[in-house]
This record gives structure tokens, sequence and C-alpha cells, in this order.
């Protein structure tokens, strides 16, 4: 598969995931509104399930990148000190077309990298200090490539995105299962509408379940994406390959955790520091090896 046909696929594999995600949110949001006793119109519906995006929009994403930074022990890496790194991404940020993000470097034995931000104009790029002695020049160009793939693509706003729809997913479902507990719904029996709640009880207690499978599901195909624009940027399929093998021969000989990694982190990361891939379904990146193996394909 060339890379273009790559890159088209997986654009569009996110936007139907996106779809069904947005749909699934406002089937939550009517259930709960339900759940509460309130019928409302389309229009009023539509207005209300959006103020609350746009809550978590202008409160909690501004300051999520940040918080990223913080909770991994990130800190600002100026050019005087790497200038090799610096001009690495500076170059790659030109080829990209995109504004140079800021530089971060975390000191840990992990070998590891990720982009965070809310735009390309407001990008970070971080990697640790391990993986920056461990890789040669391709693999170090292959690894901020994808990283800085994930910046052009806005594949650091579209998790951040798909991280809010969680959020309100999850606390809908909480309060309206919290409602139901206390709410007297002997009229409703009387009505016949028992079964009705207990299908909006099942129902809210699996969303956010179906959530965290969506948001995973979206997770791994930017990362399919973001390999293949990589690549396309570098023009060396090879490098990013090679720095995959080389992290993943590393973690398997000495499996180090990383500060600050944790479910509402771990798909930042161009390799999942907590690597707890039970099930294909509950993983926050696709198999290493497969990726490997598509990056040598192309």
């Amino acid at each position: 598969m060339t890379l273009y046909a790559e890159i088209g696929r997986n654009n569009r594999t996110t936007l139907v995931l996106f779809l069904i995600y947005s749909l699934f949110y406002g089937l939550v949001f009517a259930t709960f509104l339900i759940v509460v006793g309130f019928q409302p119109d389309l229009p009023l519906f539509t207005l209300t399930s959006v103020f609350l995006l746009l809550i978590f929009y202008f409160i909690i994403f501004p300051r999520a990148p940040q918080m990223v930074l913080s909770v991994t022990g990130a800190r600002e890496l100026k050019k005087k000190e790497d200038p090799y790194l610096y001009n690495v991404v500076e170059g790659l940020a030109i080829g990209a077309g995109i504004p140079m993000p800021k530089i971060y470097v975390i000191e840990s034995e992990a070998l590891n990298a990720f982009a965070t931000g809310i735009d390309p104009n407001h990008s970070y790029v971080a990697i640790t200090s391990a993986l920056r002695k461990k890789l040669n020049r391709l693999e170090l160009e292959g690894v901020l490539a994808h990283e800085m793939s994930h910046i052009k693509n806005f594949d650091i706003r579209t998790m951040l995105v798909a991280s809010m729809f969680a959020m309100a997913i999850a606390l809908l479902a909480n309060l309206g299962l919290r409602m139901m507990w206390t709410r007297s719904s002997s009229d409703d029996r009387k009505n016949g509408g028992g079964a009705v709640f207990a299908i909006a009880i099942v129902f809210l207690f699996l969303a956010p379940i179906i959530s965290l499978l969506m948001r995973l599901a979206i997770s791994r195909n930017r990362e399919y994406a973001a390999d293949a624009s990589g690549a396309m940027l570098t023009r060396y399929p090879p490098g990013l390959a090679s720095a995959l093998e080389k992290i993943k021969t590393e973690y398997e000989k000495k499996p180090v955790q990383m500060k600050g990694a944790n479910d509402a982190t771990r798909h930042l990361f161009i390799f999942d520091p907590m690597k707890r891939q039970l099930m294909s379904l509950l993983s926050t990146h696709p198999d290493i090896d497969d990726r490997i193996k598509r990056l040598k394909a192309m």
C-alpha cells in the first residue's frame, strides 16, 4: 500500500469513528435527560448537549497540554543544550509546513516520546533522555517525524476532543445512575415505564465502557496515520521501523515505567508506556509488530 493510500484510509476511518462517537454522546445525553424526567424538543436538546461540551472545551481543553507536560516531569529544552535535536525538529517543522513546536526532555530510562498541544501554533514535542541517546540519526528523525505528524494532522486536538467526549459521557452516566437510584419510580412502574428505566440503567452503566473502546479505537487509528505521515515526511519508512524495533527490544529486556503515565495520558506516547495489551480492543496503540510490518511494506 502506498503512503498516500495508507494516510487516506486512516483519515476516513477516524472520521467515521468520530461521527459514531458524536452520535453515541447524543444518545447518552438523551438517556440522561429521560432519567431526570426531562423531555426536551430537538433544538433544546441540541443546544444543551453542545453547551456541556463547550464547558469542557473552554475550561479543560486549553490546560490539558501543560498538565501532561507537568505530570511527566518534562522540562523545556534550550537550543544550546542540544543543537542537533533542535535543528532536526526545526527541519521537520519546515518540511511539514507547521510552526516550530517547543521541545521538552523527560529524564527517564524509558524509550518514549509524545506530542501534545491544542493546535500546531501551540504544540510541544517531548522525548525521553534515554531515547535521545539510543537512537541513531535516521531513527531519531523517524520518531520525531511521527510526532510532528501528530501535530500536522491535528491528532493532538483529535485525542483531546475524544478525551473530552469521554469525560462528558462518564459524567452524564455517573450522574444519571445516581439520580436513578434516588428517584422514586413507582409512578413509572404503574405506567409501564419500569422496563424503560431498566434499559436506561443498563445503557448508562455500559456507556463509559463503550466510550472507552471508541476512544481507544480512534487512538490506534491515529497511530497508524502518524506512522504513514511521518514516513512521508522523512521519505524513509525504515528509520521509524528501526526505532520501533529498538524500543520494543529494550522494553522486553527491561520494562521501565514512566512518570505520569496513566490511563489519561498513555495514548499520547509513541509506545504505550503501560503496555497492558490484554486484548487489542483495550490497547491505546496498534500491535507494534504490525506497525513495523506496515512501515517496511511502504
